[in-house]
């Protein structure tokens, strides 16, 4: 289990060294901001995240708040998580929750979409722009796929962005494994989310705390996960999208 390898791994020389890397990265982000936010999804990766930059803005004297956008397509538990994990770290969550449904935007032929280039992005912009945010800390790490690691080699840890809107954004936990990510949360003792625990494969960087909607995470054993976890998701899914059905 991700715990179990989290307990082990956090006593490692490897492991500290990448932590006072991420600390620092966090940390220079920091100088360079006066209003930084960090994105969260109650996400292993996220969380971790968010332990990393806590620890920057505890040494840093700093403070920052968190924001999550969820919609009808979120998994269960996952303001839950994130409320607990922000609590712990004593920093302010900022809650989105979508007024417009992810199933019927994705799956009813709407013009806007949800995802990554639609109605989520739009959210991010609001929240950037509205709060007057200059920074923003993500939870990418170049492990996690091929594209990952083309666009975190492309970019670093610290650097400008217009998408979607402009602001400085910072990737501390970039260089993070698996093993650190669990270890991260085992040590600062910060909440997982459930469907780690439901996950047999050893493979955790698989499954992903999306919206069930994503159409690039069917291929990922996402929707099996879903059936055998979360039925009522999954007939809620398969009645907007009963192709799904081909992958159980």
């Amino acid at each position: 289990m991700l715990d179990q390898l989290g307990k082990y791994h956090c006593k490692t020389g490897v492991f500290q060294k990448r932590l006072y890397n991420a600390v620092e990265v966090a940390k220079a982000a920091f100088e360079i901001s006066e209003n930084p936010c960090l994105n969260i999804s109650g996400g292993k990766d996220s969380v971790a995240m968010l332990a990393v930059v806590s620890e920057a803005a505890k040494q840093l004297k700093r403070s920052f708040k968190a924001w999550i956008h969820v919609s009808d397509a979120s998994y269960p538990e996952t303001i839950e998580t994130t409320l607990k994990a922000c609590e712990l770290c004593d920093v302010e969550l900022i809650i989105s929750e979508s007024t417009i449904s992810a199933f019927d935007v994705n799956f009813q032929k709407e013009v806007k979409k949800f995802g990554k280039e639609g109605i989520f992005f739009s959210e991010i912009k609001k929240n950037i722009e509205g709060n007057n945010f200059d920074l923003c800390f993500i939870g990418n790490r170049m492990y996690e796929s091929k594209r990952r690691l083309k666009a975190c080699l492309a970019h670093g840890e610290i650097y400008n962005t217009t998408v979607p809107t402009k602001h400085i954004c910072c990737t501390p936990i970039m260089r993070f494994k698996v093993e650190d990510v669990a270890a991260t949360i085992e040590l600062y003792k910060l909440p997982w989310h459930p469907i780690y625990f439901k996950w047999h494969d050893r493979n955790w960087d698989k499954i992903r705390l999306g919206y069930i909607t994503a159409q690039d995470l069917m291929e990922m054993g996402t929707i099996v996960f879903l059936k055998t976890n979360y039925p009522e998701l999954y007939n809620k899914l398969s009645k907007f999208n009963p192709k799904i059905r081909q992958y159980t």
